[in-house]
Parts: structure tokens; C-alpha cells; sequence
């Protein structure tokens, strides 16, 4: 179900641009759920796939080079207007390293790769976190193979990031209903970043 959640005029949310994890294609319906709930309310919707055509080479696990192609499609296809960056696994680092370094109006990141599975903690996934001053949701399963093994909460964040838990592993199997219910969530995240709202916390 295709939902309008903006009251405000969609132009205000600017341009959206989905990154997704390393997984993708497989990964794609987590991206169709959120793109037919949430680009009514966006000016535009770039998805991974419309990302990954600019260098079709690429391999989808250099986050440097994921950087730079991502720099190259907001400067092709939103040179002038705010961005929205969402993220998916590593998708998600990739947008909040972005945001770490160049303007964007709002991050949101679904299942962070905080801490892969039997490995140990790296400075690569956490240090800019904590550096972050983008407002940016982290919508993170309670049952996320990547939390790591004291949980999502136990990972250093900047004010600026807000965490929302929600009953998922790290695929994002949840039914239609939930979606509806998150993606409501993220249209008024986004909206109160457009207004420039300061507000963060772990729910």
C-alpha cells in the first residue's frame, strides 16, 4: 500500500538516495518497502540500483569507492536540492560516513552493521558515529546478528543519532503492517530534521 505521508510540500524533503548492503540484489525488497511508502513524500528517489549504473564495475564492498560514486549521483541528480540518505548494512556506513563529511539533511540507516558476527569490534564501523551532527535514526532489530554481543545500545553515538528498536534480525523480515508503522516513523523523523529540529535518544 502506496501511503503520502507528508503534510509538508514534498520539495521540503528533498531528494532520497538508498544504499543498500552487500547482499543486494537480494536485499532489494527492504528498499521496494520503504520506496512505495516513502517517495510520495520525497522530490525525488534514487535507488541502489539507478546508484550502481553510474559505475557498473564497482564491487558493492569498497566503501571508498561507494563514497565516490555516491558523491557523483548527488551532485548528477541533486546538485541543489537537501538530501535524505538511507542505508542498509553497509549501505549504512556508507551514508553516515557521507554525512561525516558533506551536507545531508537527514541519515536513516536500517540494520547497522555495528559488530560482525564472531568478530571483534572495528574502528572503521564506529568511530565516525560518534562524530555524526546530521540528524540520523539507526533502526536497529533486537535480534540483529551485528549488534554484537552487548547489544546495539552498548555502541558509542553522537547526540545527533537516534536509535529505534525494533523486533527484526538483520534481514528485515517484518510484516506489511509493521513497515506501514516504521515508515510513518521515518516521514516524521525526516520532517522534523527539515525544520531543523534537534532531538536524538534510544527507544
Amino acid at each position: 500500500m502506496t501511503q503520502d505521508l507528508s503534510p509538508t510540500p514534498p520539495s521540503d524533503l528533498g531528494a532520497a538516495f538508498f544504499l543498500a548492503g552487500e547482499s543486494y540484489p537480494k536485499d532489494l525488497r527492504i528498499e521496494d518497502n520503504l520506496r512505495q511508502r516513502l517517495a510520495p513524500s520525497f522530490a525525488g528517489w534514487r535507488g541502489q540500483a539507478e546508484i550502481l549504473a553510474l559505475e557498473p564495475s564497482q564491487p558493492i564492498t569498497n566503501i571508498q569507492a561507494r563514497l565516490a560514486t555516491l558523491e557523483v549521483a548527488i551532485a548528477r541528480w541533486s546538485p541543489s536540492r537537501p538530501v535524505v540518505l538511507f542505508g542498509r548494512s553497509s549501505g549504512a556506513r556508507v551514508a553516515t560516513l557521507y554525512a561525516t563529511a558533506r551536507p545531508v539533511q537527514a541519515v536513516i540507516c536500517l540494520g547497522y552493521p555495528f559488530q560482525a558476527p564472531r568478530a571483534q569490534r572495528e574502528a572503521c564501523r564506529l568511530a565516525h558515529l560518534t562524530q555524526l551532527r546530521t540528524p540520523t535514526l539507526i533502526v536497529q532489530g533486537r535480534f540483529d546478528e551485528y549488534n554484537g554481543p552487548e547489544g546495539p545500545t552498548a555502541f558509542p553515538l553522537s547526540n545527533a543519532v537516534s536509535l529505534r528498536l525494533v523486533d527484526a534480525r538483520h534481514d528485515f523480515a517484518i510484516p506489511a503492517s509493521a513497515w506501514d508503522a516504521l515508515c510513518a516513523e521515518i516521514a516524521g523523523f525526516c520532517m522534523e530534521a527539515a525544520r531543523g529540529r534537534r532531538f536524538s535518544g534510544r527507544s
